[in-house]
């Protein structure tokens, strides 16, 4: 766990004060899924209570080999589900249709950020853009001092 965002601990855990990988961070979600369930609060570092270590070990396990075979943003989108109300391990064979589709909804939200990026990189880029002239009421014309400079010049 890092303090700052890294390569591998990217999301800010609400649990500690700092980030953590995709593993904690799905488990911390079935953590809150189980703990709502079981009309209980999660403290800060719930993990290294007795109660929760044994659970947070066996998650670890089956975090780990749903992400060597999916994304962690399907993963995480899956756990979300409403239709997963009542998801409580990792470990479910119910989850894997729900990653599946989100995994191909990813899949199209990426090719459609990479045409959008492609067209953009294709299209000339904008005229320069005055946001002063662009909002003033009254066209623009030679003030006096721009006139009376012009004449000194001459």
């Amino acid at each position: 766990m890092s303090k700052e965002p890294t390569e591998k601990s990217t999301y800010k855990s609400p649990y500690s004060d700092s980030y953590v990988t995709p593993a904690q961070y799905l488990i911390e979600r079935v953590a809150e899924k189980q703990a709502k369930r079981d009309k209980v609060d999660l403290c800060r570092y719930f993990w290294k209570q007795d109660k929760w270590a044994k659970f947070f070990r066996e998650q670890v396990r089956a975090a780990n080999s749903l992400l060597k075979k999916y994304d962690h943003v399907a993963i995480a989108r899956a756990i979300k589900h409403p239709d997963l109300w009542w998801l409580c391990s990792l470990r479910a064979k119910q989850l894997i249709p729900y990653i599946e589709q989100e995994t191909k909804k990813l899949e199209l939200e990426r090719q459609r950020l990479d045409q959008k990026a492609a067209e953009l990189l294709d299209s000339p880029p904008p005229e320069a853009y005055n946001a002063v002239d662009a909002l003033s009421p009254h066209p623009k014309t030679e003030g006096i001092l721009s006139r009376l400079k012009k004449l000194d010049e001459e």
